[in-house]
């Protein structure tokens, strides 16, 4: 297992992974990060925990409109 840093919303969040996934998990915070900048933008800084919520709730709704398809 492979620790590394990712970055969302300016703060930095050790998180674990499996070896050779590191690029995988990066990218995927990257996603994470522009999702929560985009929220940012409309509703301002309401907390890391309501913007993280807010942000899997539009990834969720991604998610289950591809599933759609």
């Amino acid at each position: 297992m492979s620790q590394i840093v990712i970055r969302v919303n300016n703060r930095d969040y050790p998180v674990v992974c499996e070896d050779g996934r590191e690029d995988r998990v990066r990218g995927i915070a990257g996603y994470i990060d522009e999702k929560v900048r985009e929220l940012t933008a409309q509703v301002g800084q309401p907390g890391d925990a309501r913007l993280m919520l807010l942000a899997a709730l539009n990834l969720g709704d991604e998610l289950a409109a591809a599933y759609d398809e």
